[in-house]
């Protein structure tokens, strides 16, 4: 008897799970509306961000901006400012979310949680300092 895995009522072979998991590119990286972080290799800082895009193609573009001297975000400022490079073939994530509006707040409420990261917080300004004390304690 093969083992099964039952997710929502559904059961689905081991089998399947792990070959589909093998063959194909990890699904987290074809997945839009995700709040992300990388890690400085260089340093403890850390970015977080989000994109309506494909988490592949918003970390590739961010790799990008670094090897063709970009400025377009506080990650490629750092990197660029401090010969420093993030890990871009590990990323974190946050979560998943396809409101525009609710992936900022995620992105936002990530940003703040972390004291480490070199993002510009223009976002965060808008926070009131007990929303803003609450989340570092988090």
């Amino acid at each position: 008897m093969k083992k099964c895995i039952s997710h929502s009522g559904t059961t689905i072979p081991l089998e399947k799970i792990f070959f589909r998991k093998l063959k194909t590119e990890p699904l987290l990286l074809k997945d839009s509306g995700i709040v992300y972080m990388v890690e400085c290799s260089d340093c403890p800082s850390v970015y977080v961000g989000e994109t309506s895009q494909s988490l592949k193609k918003r970390i590739s573009q961010h790799s990008n901006d670094v090897k063709n001297s970009i400025c377009s975000t506080a990650l490629s400022s750092h990197a660029l400012e401090n010969d420093h490079k993030f890990k871009f073939t590990v990323v974190s994530t946050f979560g998943r979310e396809e409101n525009n509006k609710k992936r900022r707040i995620l992105e936002v409420i990530n940003i703040m949680k972390k004291e480490n990261t070199v993002n510009y917080k223009t976002d965060c300004n808008h926070l009131s300092d007990v929303y803003t004390s609450l989340l570092r304690k988090c």
